[in-house]
């Protein structure tokens, strides 16, 4: 139950905000389409032709003012048009996303009560239908607040954020390719993982956490595979390398001098009164 607050309460705090001033498309490029009164418009190459298309977005709500309905029309014409039953996000955020001519991306991201992620998409043009299509949901994985942060010609670059209890708020950014009509992960590791705690709580700590480091709070054991890579006593500083994921448990690696070892996080059985690391505890939401 702790855990399951923790996770909601603390996406308040990790609420991205909504911008107004988007940068001019370029052939590879980013950009929030900004939003006024509800409505969403941007000048953007959707279908491949190297010309900009009028994109309007537009959602209606309901007595509970949550999303009921999302509508996209391109050039004047209806493209997507998708109604909602027993929603919880009340506002999205839309990123358009152009890796070349022919892989242009839109993502739809809704955010719900306590600016929880509940509704996570991206979406493609297909030519022939005239419609938007949707290659990718990360709707079952909302937690890890998947957002395109980045694009080139051979990859978009998707940024996630999580809280496992032991560690606290960490992000990590993944490149994925266009492959067989979806984005799919081009790694599941990356050493761009970074601790966020660093000034939830001003005390001896945060120094620690600036530089991805953590202090034992009771001796741990870290594997390589199976076997044990190295054990460290309590009060020892360790530092936080990398992460992989394997069907969506998060691994993390730690060096301890000049050993590595991995630790699974996220555990259900985490016993919040004996806590794997200094200071962690006090910065977990909730």
């Amino acid at each position: 139950m702790r855990k399951t607050f923790t996770k909601i309460a603390g996406c308040a705090a990790l609420g991205l905000l909504m911008c107004f001033n988007a940068p001019a498309i370029t052939k590879a490029a980013v950009k929030t389409v900004p939003a006024k009164n509800g409505v969403y418009n941007a000048k953007v190459d959707m279908n491949g032709d190297g010309k900009a298309d009028d994109i309007k977005i537009t959602t209606s709500k309901d007595k509970n003012d949550y999303i009921n309905k999302i509508k996209v029309t391109m050039n004047k014409k209806t493209v997507y048009s998708k109604s909602l039953k027993d929603s919880s996000f009340c506002w999205i955020k839309v990123t358009y996303a152009n890796m070349s001519n022919s892989r242009e991306f839109l993502q739809f991201v809704g955010h719900g009560d306590n600016d929880c992620i509940t509704f996570n998409q991206i979406y493609t043009y297909n030519k022939k239908r005239k419609k938007l299509n949707c290659i990718n949901s990360f709707n079952t994985n909302a937690s890890y607040q998947n957002e395109i942060v980045a694009a080139d010609k051979n990859y978009v670059t998707i940024h996630n954020s999580d809280q496992p209890a032991e560690v606290g708020w960490i992000s990590w950014n993944i490149p994925y390719k266009y492959s067989k009509g979806k984005l799919v992960a081009a790694t599941t590791s990356t050493t761009t993982v970074k601790s966020l705690i660093a000034n939830n709580k001003k005390d001896k700590y945060s120094k620690y956490f600036a530089k991805n480091q953590f202090v034992t709070a009771k001796k741990l054991t870290f594997y390589n595979g199976s076997k044990v890579a190295y054990t460290v006593p309590k009060g020892k500083v360790v530092t936080l390398t990398k992460l992989s994921l394997s069907k969506d448990v998060i691994y993390l690696q730690f060096k301890y001098g000049k050993k590595t070892g991995w630790a699974h996080v996220n555990g259900t059985k985490y016993n919040f009164s004996k806590p794997w690391f200094q200071g962690v505890n006090a910065r977990l939401a909730g």
